[in-house]
């Protein structure tokens, strides 16, 4: 009938006009990545459009930092707001993010655990300024309890405050009149303890670990800067028996040879991996180098061999430029 016919017509109509075709569709997704990648890239390089994203998102966006959640509409609203000059408050987010980053500048402890944390709650955005307030906080947090936890160690009592929290791998800082600190693991804090009782035992001994640090650690002494295998492979040297627990490692009676040989502690495969993506990375031209370079000129105190830093230190390069 003609009504059957008009209703068949409208329906028509109406599919046409509402359904994406395949290829608008790639075509929008392909849109929103590559605007997403410009508001990235202009983060990474202007800090204070970094700090004006956060605060663009909290007031439009609903607190959600990472650009490929947004439309296309939404991201360039965000550009020519920025360009034109339009400058907003910055949010808490952001004071937050930039509180977390400067802990990161500051102490390689503080960045080991900024990782850690991110790795419990799923969260495989390594920037601060990409992850949302509750994330941000919640390290915060994080770091009160640990803080907490070590202060009411008995195996530590007597030692000032904040000697108590460095022993224990801690990076005690002010920040905004308030003490903060990161816990290491149980292994490694045995560990440390045991290569500090070590130097204090004679000045030989003191130089002994000096001279392990001058030759295979880039003559960084601090021994909670260095991983686990590093500090039982200079105990192991000197004699110490080390077993895959943390309890206390005992001395024989007779100790073995303290040389150590012509080669350095073996590196971690995994961390050699890590090593060779980034040097390929900057193989790959002048932004890639300088992108690295700037990288570790920020946060890793100017040292940009790769192989002198860890590799939580080294993975949150690879998943901010290179992934």
């Amino acid at each position: 009938s003609k009504s059957v016919a008009n209703m068949w017509t409208s329906a028509n109509m109406w599919t046409s006009q509402r359904a994406p075709t395949p290829s608008s569709s790639t075509a929008s997704i392909s849109a929103r990545a590559a605007m997403a990648e410009k508001v990235k890239l202009l983060q990474r390089t202007d800090e204070v459009a970094h700090e004006q994203w956060g605060a663009y998102v909290e007031h439009h966006g609903e607190g959600v930092r990472d650009p490929t959640k947004h439309t296309v509409a939404f991201l360039e609203g965000f550009l020519e707001s920025y360009n034109a000059g339009v400058r907003l408050e910055s949010s808490s987010t952001g004071h937050l993010a930039n509180l977390v980053k400067e802990g990161q500048k500051l102490s390689p402890s503080w960045r080991q655990a900024w990782c850690q944390y991110l790795t419990q709650k799923g969260s495989g955005k390594h920037d601060p300024n990409f992850n949302e307030a509750t994330i941000l906080v919640g390290f915060i947090d994080f770091l009160g309890q640990s803080a907490l936890m070590m202060d009411g160690d008995p195996a530590l009592a007597g030692e000032p405050s904040l000697k108590r929290l460095r022993i224990d791998g801690a990076i005690a800082m002010s920040v905004t009149g308030m003490g903060m600190a990161t816990a290491l693991d149980p292994e490694k804090l045995d560990l440390v303890k045991k290569v500090k009782a070590f130097q204090r035992e004679s000045v030989d001994q003191k130089q002994e670990w000096g001279k392990f640090c001058d030759k295979y650690l880039g003559g960084v002494r601090d021994p909670l800067r260095h991983p686990v295998e590093t500090l039982r492979q200079f105990l192991a040297s000197q004699g110490f028996e080390l077993h895959s627990s943390p309890s206390s490692p005992c001395r024989p009676s007779v100790a073995p040879s303290r040389a150590m040989g012509g080669s350095g502690p073996a590196m971690d495969p995994f961390k050699a991996e890590l090593i060779s993506k980034i040097k390929s990375y900057q193989r790959q031209g002048e932004e890639q180098k300088n992108a690295w370079w700037a990288h570790c000129d920020e946060l890793l105190g100017g040292v940009r061999d790769p192989s002198r830093h860890d590799v939580d230190t080294l993975q949150e390069f690879i998943s901010l430029y290179i992934l």
